[in-house]
């Protein structure tokens, strides 16, 4: 019977152990999902593994959020972030530059970051020049976080130059010769510095790019622009734009300076083979001409005066910004705005820099010129860095005075032609 008794106390005992735990466990909240951001960037040379340095030290300090990211090729850019969005899938966080994100903006496919984030976006303005920070504005609303911007300048074989006796083109503003660098003596010396029985060009260039990079600094550099996007239309069918053209033209025909007749799409490869004495070269090819071709001898020259002196001295050249946007579709814009501020932060964006060889928008940003000395004249060339226009339609617009330079390299069209049907298919476009 005692047994009987002790048994029936064991069993009161435990009804009333789970009948008090049970409500508390049933009270306390499950745990937390852990959510996950979507990265993507195109490469400026970096990596997955480069990034992953920095998200692994996010998601250290920000237990529950892991960051999925995918580093791409430059090349579909388009398309690849064109079908995301229009799928209603795309990326949580972007990397765009400056003449992408403004037709995903214009689609309200972007969120407006000083809608959500009046108070953070106020504090992190104070960490970036104005021009840089006013880029990411459009239609009166902050859609993107400057990150770093790319730039162009003049690469010369210091070798060839040497051979021929001639002087090294200026590398800042305050050589005496700076003023004497013009297009006639640009030319001068890729004329000097031809001779095709040897397949010894005087200067690299394409038309057939991936993008008008190469193409729009000599528009600058004559007093043109792309677009007027206050009245909507072209800027540059005027004599400043037909000046550009006929350069353009020239270079290839008439000078005959140009290896394959203008057309190469991998020209700056002539250079980095040592068949051709000047190139236009992007900052974040300097790690591949180290690394990949050791034994060539460049420099760094800013671009020759065009004509065009009222408009950034006639020197402008390719420099554009690239923004971190958050899309609106993300059903974590907490998150993904909060990963930007950790990217932002000076020692991320100073390790990054230092992975791509490219300059950051902080102002707190200093370029290591001394690990790498051919930064400097980048840095010496951001006056004349000419901001692409912020347009919706800017990607096309590429796309419609390519293809009509094209087809004047072609000789298909003069460049009175070409410049003709280039600015009326433009204007076609815009008022659409």
């Amino acid at each position: 019977m005692k047994e009987i008794t002790r048994y029936l106390s064991v069993l009161v005992i435990l009804a009333i152990l789970v009948l008090t735990v049970t409500p508390a466990l049933a009270a306390a909240p499950p745990p937390q999902d852990e959510i996950t951001i979507t990265f993507w960037k195109a490469s400026h040379g970096d990596k997955d593994t480069d990034w992953r340095v920095i998200f692994d030290k996010f998601e250290a300090e920000n237990p529950g959020i892991k960051v999925d990211v995918l580093i791409h090729p430059w090349e579909g850019w388009d398309e690849r972030y064109g079908a995301a969005f229009a799928a209603g899938e795309p990326p949580d966080v972007s990397y765009m530059p400056d003449e992408f994100w403004p037709k995903f903006a214009e689609a309200k496919q972007l969120a407006q970051l000083d809608q959500l984030f009046p108070s953070e976006l106020a504090a992190m303005q104070q960490e970036y020049p104005e021009n840089f920070w006013t880029l990411g504005s459009y239609k009166g609303h902050q859609y993107g976080i400057p990150f770093l911007f790319v730039a162009v300048q003049l690469f010369y074989n210091k070798d060839m130059f040497d051979a021929a006796g001639i002087e090294y083109p200026p590398s800042s503003q305050d050589d005496p010769k700076f003023a004497e660098w013009t297009w006639d003596k640009f030319v001068e010396v890729a004329k000097k510095l031809t001779n095709p029985e040897k397949d010894q060009w005087g200067f690299a260039w394409s038309v057939n790019w991936r993008d008008n990079n190469f193409i729009y600094p000599f528009l600058w550099q004559a007093g043109a622009n792309i677009l007027d996007v206050e009245k909507n239309t072209n800027a540059f069918n005027n004599e400043a734009g037909l000046a550009a053209f006929k350069f353009m033209y020239d270079l290839v025909h008439t000078h005959q300076v140009v290896p394959d007749w203008g057309l190469n799409p991998k020209f700056q490869q002539v250079f980095y083979e040592g068949r051709a004495a000047m190139s236009p070269v992007e900052s974040y090819s300097i790690p591949i001409l180290r690394k990949d071709y050791p034994e060539l001898n460049v420099g760094v020259a800013l671009a020759p005066q065009g004509p065009g002196k009222d408009f950034y001295d006639g020197r402008g050249t390719f420099g554009n910004s690239g923004f971190w946007v958050v899309a609106e579709a993300s059903k974590h814009k907490d998150a993904a705005f909060k990963l930007i501020q950790f990217i932002n932060r000076k020692e991320n964006v100073d390790y990054m820099m230092n992975v791509v060889k490219l300059f950051g928008c902080r102002k707190d940003f200093e370029p290591p010129v001394k690990e790498e000395p051919l930064l400097e004249v980048f840095f010496k060339g951001i006056p004349y860095q000419v901001p692409y226009p912020l347009h919706p339609k800017l990607r096309q617009v590429h796309s419609l005075i390519r293809s009509e330079i094209q087809a004047m390299i072609l000789n298909e069209k003069t460049p009175e032609q070409a410049l003709k049907d280039a600015a009326a298919e433009v204007d076609a476009l815009l008022a659409e």
